[in-house]
């Protein structure tokens, strides 16, 4: 929390390593989970197959239930044991779903409790004239609000950008094994994606800093009509005061379009 610098990308993911470092088991046994629920959920058509295969059919039972059940077996044994892997199907699916969200929620938890530590400490050394400038609220902003976006890159960027570079490099095996040539054609747009990539997230990076600023300076008009109501009332100036919230405020909605404008263009070429 001090006067606001442009850093580069290599410094700000050096800082952002530095803050999860900590809780990296965390967040690889996130990734794991994620991981073993993907062919989990494949397997919930299975057990219809069977039951449409060899319960109405007459097609033999696959090879990994012939140590369960014989080929003999009855119709309603097949239904029966058809019902229960479907539970048990479901229930994994389900275990391993609930299991990702608790672990999330409680490393993100986590991580926002720790971040907030730090920026707690982060205000208490800095000097009166910083506060007298910005107000004793924007530190409270910062610290309450702010933190959470620690949570948000680690559980809701990390996790799905690390799942999804494997998925990229395996689809670019699959392509270079089938045809070379089609995929060194394909990976010539990478260049192209990550220049326009990288201008979308500088441009993101300006315009939700000034999204922040705003939010910060709305709330601080709050808290110094409130805190001076009495005042306010006597002079009935809470007209002028909604007026002045509602202009500062309002700003936030043109911010927030831009915001979404650029993410959503960057997210569209590359996806493109």
């Amino acid at each position: 929390m001090t006067e606001r610098a442009q850093i580069g990308d290599l410094e700000l993911c050096r800082r952002l390593a530095g803050e999860l470092l900590p809780y990296w088991r965390g967040i690889a046994s996130i990734l794991l989970l994620s991981f073993a629920a993907a062919p989990l959920s494949l397997l919930t058509p299975l057990p219809l197959k069977i039951a449409v295969d060899s319960v109405i059919g007459s097609q033999p039972l696959p090879d990994f239930l012939a140590p369960v059940l014989p080929n003999t077996a009855s119709k309603t044994t097949l239904l029966i044991a058809v019902a229960a892997l479907l539970a048990l199907v479901t229930a994994l699916t389900y275990g391993f779903a609930l299991g990702t969200s608790l672990l999330q929620t409680y490393i993100g938890e986590r991580l926002t409790l720790g971040f907030r530590e730090k920026l707690f400490q982060r205000a208490q050394q800095l000097s009166f004239d910083y506060h007298d400038r910005k107000g004793t609220l924007d530190s409270v902003y910062r610290i309450q609000s702010d933190a959470t976006a620690l949570q948000g890159f680690a559980i809701s960027g990390v996790v799905p950008l690390v799942a999804n570079a494997l998925t990229l490099v395996a689809m670019i095996v699959v392509t270079a094994r089938i045809d070379p040539l089609l995929a060194a054609v394909a990976l010539t747009i990478c260049p192209v994606l990550y220049i326009l990539m990288g201008l979308s997230r500088r441009s993101v990076r300006v315009e939700w800093a000034n999204v922040k600023a705003t939010e910060s300076a709305a709330l601080g008009i709050v808290h110094e009509v409130l805190a001076a109501l009495r005042t306010v009332k006597s002079f009935n100036r809470e007209e002028q005061e909604a007026e002045r919230f509602v202009g500062r405020a309002g700003k936030l909605v043109s911010g927030n379009v831009r915001v979404a404008l650029i993410e959503k263009a960057g997210s569209t070429c590359s996806s493109d």
